[in-house]
Parts: structure tokens; C-alpha cells; sequence
């Protein structure tokens, strides 16, 4: 918050005490420096690099097993902040998997309205592994407890 401040004073010119700032952070929902530093995924999880779900680059996804990250363009509100990830999964063939979220028939509900929706853009990244199943558990209970709930997409999650 401090920080914030002096960008604000420095580059707006606009004066505001550190306690307005924490203020509007803590109504838009946005966590404190710590709890943003404090990397809620265990640290063996390295994802690669964000791929836009409809584009060409879905084809380099490679066929293995694997879990996988879809995150909006946008924040969504949790319980205990805000993030752009609606769904965490796992599959043994993360290409498939992830090739039919493009498609027109996507079952999950909750993750139709946000793949769809004109107004965001969604996209996936993973990191390939023989333990997905275990793997995705471990992240959704991480994720659970650092936003006080599941991703939206998941329902109850942990499986496939």
C-alpha cells in the first residue's frame, strides 16, 4: 500500500494515505502484499506459458498427461480475493482435454459461460505429469485455501 502510494504521488500526482489505499484493495477485493506474494501452488508446479483457448497454438499442447489452468481475462471474486482462474483439471491427454473446451460442447456449465462470453478471453496452461490426478487434489486444495473456495468452474473437483 505504501508502495501504491508514492506511485500515485510520484507519477498522478494524487495524495492518498496508505489507509485509503488499503481501503479500496480490501473492497475490490485485492489481498495484501503478502497474500498476493505467498504462492498459494505448491512449488514442484511449474506451468508453461498461457495459450488463448481458441487459437492455433492449442495444437502444440502435447498428448500426455498432464493438469491444466484455465484463467479469464478478467478477476473473478472469491471469498478471500480475486483471480482469473475459473478451473483447475487434470487428463491423460491434456491435447483432447483441452481441444474440447473449443468446441461447441462443453458440459461443465460453469465453464461454458466463461469460454463463451463474448466480452472474455480464456486461456489455458499446463505442465505435463504422470501424477495429474494427484496433482490436480493437491491444487485445488491449495486454491481452496488460499481463495476460501473452489475455482468457479469446479464443482467438486478433484477428478476426471
Amino acid at each position: 500500500d505504501i508502495e501504491i502510494q508514492a506511485i500515485l504521488r510520484k507519477e498522478y500526482r494524487v495524495a492518498l494515505l496508505a489507509r485509503t489505499i488499503c481501503n479500496c484493495r480490501k473492497a475490490l477485493g485485492i489481498p495484501n502484499s503478502r497474500e498476493r506474494s505467498a504462492a498459494y501452488y505448491p512449488e514442484h508446479i511449474s506451468f508453461d506459458n498461457y495459450i488463448a483457448l481458441f487459437s492455433k497454438q492449442m495444437r502444440t499442447i502435447p498428448a500426455k498427461a498432464g493438469i491444466y489452468e484455465m484463467s479469464a481475462s478478467a478477476q473473478v471474486s472469491y471469498p478471500h480475493g480475486a483471480s482469473q482462474v475459473i478451473y483447475i483439471g487434470a487428463s491423460k491427454n491434456l491435447r483432447r482435454r483441452i481441444a474440447s473446451y473449443g468446441s461447441g460442447e462443453i458440459k461443465n456449465r460453469r465453464i461454458s459461460d466463461f469460454a463463451h462470453n463474448g466480452t472474455l478471453c480464456v486461456s489455458v496452461r499446463f505442465q505435463l505429469t504422470h501424477r495429474h490426478l494427484e496433482v490436480e487434489k493437491e491444487l485445488l486444495k491449495a486454491f481452496k485455501r488460499h481463495y476460501g473456495e473452489l475455482p468457479r468452474g469446479n464443482a467438486i473437483g478433484g477428478s476426471e
